[in-house]
């Protein structure tokens, strides 16, 4: 997974300034099969108060192999907005 120049590793945090556009992903795939990428904040609006449980920030589907950008977006990305005191994510 890469967002803007951060390529990013499972627990590692990500810089805000580099969350305003779709990350780039990819994975080992089966080109002739059919995958979704659905991407959510598990824990909205921070860690420390998680009262409305998660937020949607992405859907593609029917993506052939691991090309994202010739699936079928389902909801358009929408970047996270964090509130001042809102912490990691």
């Amino acid at each position: 997974v890469t967002f803007g120049t951060d390529e990013v590793k499972l627990g590692e945090e990500v810089a805000v300034n580099n969350l305003a556009k779709a990350p780039t992903l990819s994975w080992m795939a089966e080109l002739d099969k059919l995958y979704s990428v659905v991407l959510i904040d598990i824990d909205f609006p921070c860690r420390d108060d998680p009262t409305l449980q998660s937020m949607l920030h992405w859907i593609v589907g029917n993506i052939p192999g691991n090309e994202v950008t010739k699936g079928k977006t389902v909801t358009k990305y929408l970047p996270p907005s964090f509130g001042e005191d809102s912490g990691s994510h």
